[in-house]
């Protein structure tokens, strides 16, 4: 059997729709053009074949037709990004919340002759890192971001680094602020992992840190705002470029507003899925990159790897 088979057996079960024609159409063309941009596994079976599998695995109860089609309506809320599309967040990030604090920290007036110079002197004097593993260097490629032989991952530095020395090394080095860029946060547990190694610039004669995080939800923002509240974190700021809107969310509760497509792949998370919405938490993203799907995706997407619609490339076993 196929797709096209299973899309044969829905139709004749329920009747030709406009609704089941168009959601083909849109698939066939964002599994060509955009989801065969996925990068894990290189050996992987295309995208329509790896489609089979996922809806496949649903095989052996009576809901199987309904489930599968859920299945199937679902996917067009993924938010895929793709090569092109990380790039221009790249740049948005840059060119926009970036250079509008840089400018703040410098007091540099926009009428000023020589703002240009001054902006690539106040970049320079800024480290640029990323919070958990994004890639830093591609970001830095794309906005001509040089001069810096170290690209740091702060969760890491947070887990073995003395902060006084770190401290002691961005003086020696001439770094006068910080600037952390992370393209997918979910839970925000990542950025509390990460957080002694920024508070650790603090305290007195602090450096100035922003974090930029290209996709974060709501309730990920929260967390990362309420450390940010505290006194002791003052020296920190947070610019999101993306706050994922509830259509890029899946709850484990039912939302008023949501639509009928969430409640009903809900139920299938509920009864094939494990109740696993997102990592260490009530809610899903629905936002991934053709580098990798996050862990805070429901594991039904890209769990396991044999039937999966985006196998993950998992760093922990």
């Amino acid at each position: 059997m196929s797709v096209d088979d299973l899309i044969a057996e829905w139709a004749l079960a329920t009747g030709p729709s406009d609704r089941l024609r168009d959601n083909e159409n849109l698939i066939r063309f964002l599994g060509e053009w955009l989801f065969s941009e996925y990068q894990p596994y290189p050996e992987k079976a295309d995208f329509w074949d790896r489609l089979y599998c996922w809806l496949n695995q649903i095989c052996d109860c009576k809901t199987r037709n309904e489930d599968q089609r859920a299945m199937f309506d679902f996917i067009p809320y993924l938010l895929f990004a793709g090569q092109r599309d990380l790039t221009a967040m790249y740049r948005a990030a840059y060119d926009g919340p970036i250079r509008r604090w840089l400018i703040d920290q410098g007091e540099l007036l926009l009428d000023d002759l020589a703002v240009a110079r001054k902006l690539e002197n106040l970049r320079r004097d800024t480290w640029f890192g990323s919070l958990a593993g994004m890639d830093i260097s591609g970001f830095s490629r794309v906005n001509r971001i040089t001069g810096q032989s170290y690209r740091p991952e702060f969760r890491f530095i947070a887990e073995f680094c003395n902060m006084n020395e770190l401290k002691n090394w961005l003086d020696a080095e001439g770094y006068k602020r910080i600037v952390v860029v992370e393209d997918m946060v979910g839970t925000g547990e990542q950025f509390q992992d990460a957080l002694p190694a920024l508070a650790g610039v603090g305290g007195e004669n602090p450096i100035q840190v922003l974090f930029v995080p290209l996709f974060i939800p709501p309730a990920g923002l929260k967390v990362v705002l309420d450390e940010l509240s505290k006194p002791e974190h003052s020296h920190i700021s947070c610019q999101p470029i993306c706050v994922l809107p509830d259509s890029s969310i899946i709850y484990g509760e039912s939302q008023s507003a949501e639509s009928k497509d969430h409640s009903r792949f809900r139920e299938v998370i509920l009864r094939h899925g494990s109740g696993n919405f997102g990592y260490g938490s009530n809610y899903g993203t629905l936002i991934l990159s053709y580098m990798n799907c996050p862990d805070n995706v429901p594991a039904i997407i890209h769990q396991p790897a044999d039937v999966a619609l985006f196998p993950r490339a998992t760093r922990e076993e």
